[in-house]
């Protein structure tokens, strides 16, 4: 039992991943600011920019062969991020947003890894470092789950 949980701490400190999986076998839920979202406009990004990279990292991920989702509910998930733009931000706010999507996240997705990523468009990198594919997914994407968006009066 020592043994196991000497590897599980050397693995996570150097992201070594002990089994490939297929295309298609690893659920991903990203949460995030849209990119219309007012503390995205605050902290200087384009609006249109940003969502456009969104989708564009979604897709990416999609077709590296995982399988994707915006909403924590309703699946097993092996990986679980926070994007960018509430962890790199200098607003206050979004420090308890943080928060809250991690005990989210523990109550939801309990068994899932969290990842994350280095600036607003390394989705990928974040999951590709805990959970590399045995295969080039080309022909075999990832699954859409399912992306919802969920935005007030701070969005416009």
């Amino acid at each position: 039992m020592l043994v196991l949980k000497i590897l599980f701490v050397i693995a996570t400190t150097f992201s070594v991943a002990f089994a490939e999986y297929g295309c298609g076998e690893v659920n991903v839920v990203y949460i995030g600011l849209p990119g219309r979202h007012k503390y995205v406009k605050e902290q200087g990004a384009d609006p249109i920019l940003t969502e456009k990279q969104i989708a564009d990292n979604i897709r990416e991920m999609r077709e590296a062969g995982y399988n994707v989702r915006g909403n924590v509910e309703g699946v097993d998930w092996h990986a679980a991020g926070v994007g960018f733009g509430i962890r790199g931000s200098n607003i206050s706010e979004l420090t308890g947003l943080f928060e809250e999507n991690l005990a989210i996240y523990r109550e939801e997705a309990p068994d899932a890894k969290f990842v994350f990523n280095y600036s607003p468009i390394s989705f990928l990198w974040s999951v590709q470092r805990y959970f590399p594919l045995s295969s080039d997914c080309k022909d075999h994407p990832g699954k859409d789950l399912g992306f919802i968006t969920l935005c007030d009066e701070a969005c416009s």
